[in-house]
Order: C-alpha cells, then sequence, then structure tokens
C-alpha cells in the first residue's frame, strides 16, 4: 500500500493499471482464488488513487518537509483511503468462504493495520529519497552516519532478538531514532524507522521479541501498533525539524538580503536608542565623515548637531516617540571632522530591544543647497537684468522725444532761421547739435541692445541684393570718410546676388563696422576694402582698414557691451562701447558669425558671415 501510494504521487494517477496488475499477479501466485485476486488489485488500486487525490487536494508535498504534509500521510494517505483495499479483501475473502462472518472484523483489522503501517513506513522513505538534493559526504559526517547505522543495527537486533535481556524494551530505540531525525533529517529518520521496522517484523515472525503474546495474529497487532506510533512519532520530529531549519534558513537569508540593501544603500541609515548610535550604514558612516560605521557607535546623535539646536533636536525627538510617527526635515550635520554639511532627514520611531528608538535615514543634499541657491541667483540676476533691459527701453523712448526736438531746433538755428548767428554763437550751436547727435546714437544703441538681451528684437528676413545694400550703407558714411582722407574700396564675387536677410539689420551691421574703421583711422587717412564672396552656403563679408589696429590682449574684450579698449584712445576717438556688441548680437541673430584679425599699428579686418538661404536664426 505504501509503494504503491508512492508511485501514484511520484509519476501520476495514469499507473494506477501497473499497481493492479502487480497485485494480481501476487495474490495468484501465492494461490488464492483468481476474484480475491481481482477483488484485491481494485482494492489496492483504488486506496492507492484515493489516498493521492485526497492529498492532493490538501496542497501536499512529496519533500515532507512541513508538518502539514506528515499529518496529511498519516489520516488520509493511510488511515482513511486504506479502508478501500482492507474492505476489498475482507469481503472477497468472506464471499469466497475463506474465513467465517465472525473472523472477518478482526481479518478487516489486521488487513488495515498492515496497510497503515506500510503507507506510514514505505512510503516516506521512497518520497523523501526520490527527491533530489545534495549529499553531505565530509568525512565527519560519513562517520556519524556509519556509528548510527551501527548503533540502531546491533540495539534493534538486542531488544527484538532476546526476550530475557535487560535492554528487551522497546522505547530504548528511541533515543538512536531522535538521534537520526535531529542529525541526517528526514532521509535519516525514515531510513532508521525502516531498519527498525525490519529487524522487528523479522525476530517477530520468528516467535521471538517483546511483541510476543498469545496468538500470532496478537504479536502482529502489538507490532503493527508499536511500528505505527514510532513511526509517526519520528516522521513529524523530523517535519518539525526540517521546517524549523527552513523557517530559520528563510530568516536569515532575510535578514541578510535585508542587511546588504541596508549597508548598501545609497542612503544614510541609523538607528539610534537613548540618542545614541547603535547601527549606521556604510553610506552613513560615509556621510558623516567616518570610514568605519564602527567609529560611529555609541556616540550620541548631539554630537553631529550644532550646540544651538540641541534643544529643538530633543523635543522633536520626544514628540515622535510620543505620537509613534515619522517625520521629515532638513537640517545642518556636523561630520566628525567638524565640518556642517545640508542633510535631508526621516526619523520613523519603533521598538528596539523592548526599548523606543528611532530609525533614521538621511542623505547629504548640500550639493543640491548649492544647485538651488546658484538657481536662485540666476533667476534673480536675470530678473534684475530684464528689469534693467526694460528699464533701458523705457528710458530711451522717453528721452528720445525731447532729444529729437532738441537736435531739430539746433539744426534751425544753424541754418540761421532765426537769424544770422556770430562765430561764438554758432560754435555753441554746434556743440549742441553734435552732443545731441552723440546722446541720440547712444540712447538709440542702449535701445537696440535692451531689445536684443530682452528677446525682443525680431528679424524681417527679405530676399536683397547684397551689393546694392552694401553700396547703399557707403553713402551714409561716405562724407565722413572723404572728412577723415579715407579712400573706400569695394570687391564683390561674381554670382553672389541675394540673400535672405532683415536688410536694415545688415546696413546696421555694415555701418557699425565702417564707421569704426573710418574713426580708428590715422591721422593722415587710410585706405577700407570691402570684399562679398561665397563660402559654402554662406555669404562671407570683410571691412578691412589700415587703420591704428587692436592690441592682441585687447581683441577678447571687443565683443562685450561698454567695454572700451584704452581709456585714451576712447577719450581721443570717443564711442560708446557698444556698437560691435550689437553687431554680433546681429549677426548671430541671422544664424552667422562674426570675428576679428588685427595687428596693432597696421589696421584690422573684421569679418561676419550671413545664410545666402532661408535658414533657422540664432538665438539672442
Amino acid at each position: 500500500a505504501g509503494f504503491a501510494l508512492a508511485v501514484i504521487l511520484l509519476f501520476g494517477y495514469r499507473l494506477w493499471p501497473g499497481i493492479a496488475l502487480g497485485t494480481f499477479l501476487e495474490v495468484v501466485l501465492e494461490g488464492l482464488p483468481v476474484p480475491i485476486a481481482f477483488a484485491t488489485a481494485a482494492g489496492s488500486a483504488g486506496g492507492a488513487l484515493a489516498g493521492a487525490y485526497l492529498l492532493n487536494r490538501m496542497g501536499f508535498h512529496n519533500s515532507l518537509e512541513r508538518l502539514r504534509d506528515v499529518l496529511g500521510l498519516a489520516v488520509l494517505g493511510s488511515m482513511v483511503s486504506t479502508t478501500i483495499s482492507a474492505t476489498s479483501g475482507a469481503v472477497s475473502f468472506y464471499l469466497s468462504s475463506i474465513i467465517p462472518w465472525a473472523a472477518s472484523g478482526p481479518f478487516w483489522m489486521t488487513w488495515w493495520l498492515g496497510d497503515v503501517l506500510g503507507v506510514i513506513v514505505v512510503a516516506p522513505i521512497v518520497l523523501v529519497w526520490s527527491i533530489r538534493s545534495r549529499l553531505d559526504l565530509r568525512p565527519v559526517h560519513i562517520a556519524e552516519a556509519l556509528a548510527l547505522l551501527t548503533s540502531l543495527v546491533l540495539v534493534s537486533d538486542t531488544v527484538f532478538s532476546e526476550p530475557d535481556n535487560i535492554l528487551n524494551s522497546p522505547y530504548i530505540m528511541f533515543p538512536f531514532l531522535i538521534w537520526a531525525a535531529l542529525r541526517f533529517g528526514l532521509r535519516g529518520a525514515t531510513s532508521a524507522i525502516m531498519i527498525v521496522s525490519g529487524i522487528a517484523i523479522w525476530h517477530t515472525a520468528h516467535g521471538i521479541g517483546p511483541f510476543i503474546k498469545g496468538t500470532p495474529a496478537g504479536s502482529l497487532g502489538f507490532l503493527q501498533v508499536f511500528t505505527g506510533v514510532v513511526a509517526l512519532t519520528i516522521l513529524i520530529l523530523a517535519a518539525v525539524i526540517t521546517e524549523g531549519k527552513k523557517s530559520e534558513e528563510v530568516l536569515r537569508e532575510s535578514e541578510e538580503s535585508n542587511r546588504r540593501l541596508v549597508d548598501f544603500s545609497p542612503y544614510g541609515i541609523a538607528i539610534h536608542s537613548e540618542r545614541k548610535l547603535l547601527y549606521v550604514n556604510l553610506a552613513g558612516a560615509r556621510i558623516l565623515g567616518a570610514s568605519n560605521p564602527d567609529e560611529l557607535i555609541g556616540k550620541t546623535v548631539f554630537h553631529f548637531i550644532t550646540p544651538e539646536l540641541h534643544d529643538i533636536i530633543e523635543e522633536r525627538i520626544l514628540m515622535e516617540e510620543e505620537l509613534k510617527t515619522s517625520a521629515s526635515w532638513e537640517e545642518k550635520f556636523l561630520r566628525l571632522d567638524g565640518t556642517s554639511i545640508d542633510v535631508e532627514v526621516v526619523s520613523i520611531p519603533f521598538t528596539f530591544m523592548r526599548k523606543p528608538a528611532m530609525y533614521t535615514v538621511f542623505q547629504d543634499i548640500t550639493e543640491r543647497k548649492k544647485a538651488e541657491k546658484i538657481h536662485l541667483e540666476n533667476l534673480r540676476l536675470e530678473a534684475a537684468d530684464k528689469a534693467k533691459s526694460e528699464f533701458f527701453a523705457n528710458m530711451s523712448h522717453e528721452l528720445r522725444t525731447p532729444l529729437n526736438a532738441s537736435i531739430g531746433f539746433s539744426e534751425l538755428l544753424i541754418m540761421g532761421m532765426a537769424g544770422k548767428l556770430n562765430e561764438k554763437q554758432k560754435q555753441y550751436v554746434d556743440n549742441i547739435f553734435a552732443s545731441n547727435k552723440f546722446l541720440l546714437t547712444l540712447i538709440n544703441d542702449i535701445l537696440d541692445l535692451s531689445k536684443i538681451e530682452a528677446g525682443k528684437i525680431e528679424l524681417v528676413p527679405e530676399k536683397i541684393s547684397l551689393p546694392v545694400t552694401i553700396n547703399e550703407t557707403l553713402t551714409l558714411i561716405k562724407e565722413k570718410a572723404i572728412k577723415h582722407n579715407v579712400l573706400i574700396k569695394t570687391e564683390f564675387e561674381p554670382g553672389l546676388e541675394s540673400i535672405e536677410a532683415d536688410k536694415q539689420r545688415v546696413k546696421q551691421v555694415l555701418f557699425n563696422l565702417l564707421n569704426n574703421a573710418v574713426k580708428f583711422s590715422k591721422d593722415e587717412g587710410g585706405t577700407i576694402t570691402i570684399t562679398a564672396k561665397k563660402e559654402g552656403g554662406m555669404a562671407k563679408i570683410s571691412v578691412s582698414d589700415t587703420g591704428i589696429g587692436i592690441k592682441d590682449e585687447n581683441t577678447g574684450k571687443l565683443f562685450q557691451k561698454f567695454e572700451q579698449l584704452d581709456p585714451g584712445i576712447s577719450k581721443k576717438y570717443g564711442g560708446t562701447g557698444l556698437g560691435l556688441a550689437i553687431t554680433k548680437h546681429l549677426v548671430e541673430l541671422h544664424g552667422g558669425n562674426i570675428r576679428v584679425e588685427s595687428m596693432y599699428g597696421e589696421g584690422s579686418t573684421f569679418t561676419f558671415t550671413l545664410p545666402i538661404e532661408p535658414k533657422e536664426r540664432g538665438e539672442t
């Protein structure tokens, strides 16, 4: 019965015909009638199928590592399912007139006890040893197993073979069976049960041992009860031990996994009770300036808090412990070297070793704080810069109206519309007119720069003739060039006719460069050469002069706003320091770039590029 049940549990219900056939042949070979063989085969297969079905319904594990599996096997697999085979056998023997009705009860009981014993003794050893697991082949373990086997065989043989021996009590076997269960688990326990049961059955069958009580049937009954009780007890003990070890192993693995997660967490984690640190992980030690967590164990939390915050932190801890609620805040911690850091803290109250404790998670946010401070400062500067630009723009608009009126009236006076001026009066009016024109230029430059910095300047691109645009700009500077004895030449590459650009802004760029070239010419005059040629998809325009040139150390400051290269030169030639800064922005808005090459005392060349075809414009 035990072997049949184990086979069904291991290989499935499909093997029941083999069990039935094997039982049938066994009974026939014993010389019993065929009807009894059929009934016995049906009972054996039916009992195995019923037992396997009931066990599978309860979620039975073949490893028998849980107490519920052993109890399920004892109740459902042996006591319940074996009633089928016992009943089938007893009824078939009675109907075949082999036993009288009066003997059918004891006959059924003997059959049932035998099958129960088979399930409890045989099924476990088949099931347990069928599961693959690593054997402990260490010499010490093998030596202990051999010692147990030898002791078990010798003591069992002594107990069951010598009825008058002082060791005749079968309960002397229990220490050795417990030894097997404790040290060798379920495999050791099932093997020990099989050895003891085999020796006991062999001696009892030969009329020797403590279970010889009157009739053979009575002796067999005592043997079956003893073997069943011993087997069930040791199986339960082994299952409890194995289940406990499994639970301990799972708990240990869980604790180890949790410890590794905590130890190697990127966040600092600490546990403190009564304000003393009991645990700190690696990240926490690193944040607090320790090379090893052990350096921090035993120190109070106030060791890492500035003195003026001690009372506040103490009140916070007391409140959290009283309310049993977590809290988060930002604080400054002191490292072991005395330096302070910004930290973000989350603390959770809990009970540790029957004492109130705090589980604290913290991270260094010093860099984040610095970044936030820089970001806020940038926002403040941007707001201030924007306000400044808006102020300049508004003020420029407000100033241009009266300034234009002043320029207009000055021109009327120069033209003699209010009467002829004497030389002194004409000199005064000329100074007023020149100063107003300079101030208007400055205001216009400031207005342009404010628009650029505020992102409010918009280009109006159109298809323009580059030679025409350059020549139109030259007419604006021609009179000033003649006055300074400067000759202007142009060189246009054939085929470069039109580009896509804002004509007024291109003329503004050209005028700024030409105006500077004329203004910074030498006293004896000079030459300005404008070249335009195609380079890839860009138009390359250069303005070269033979003026005073620029020192190497000053070229990097040319395109910065309000930058004057030399106070002496600025005083002599004048200027706002905004023209080239605006020029650079306007070129970049078109998607081009500008650069300068200069030799001090020999002249300078400013070169800028503009896209020939429409393309995405640059940003301010």
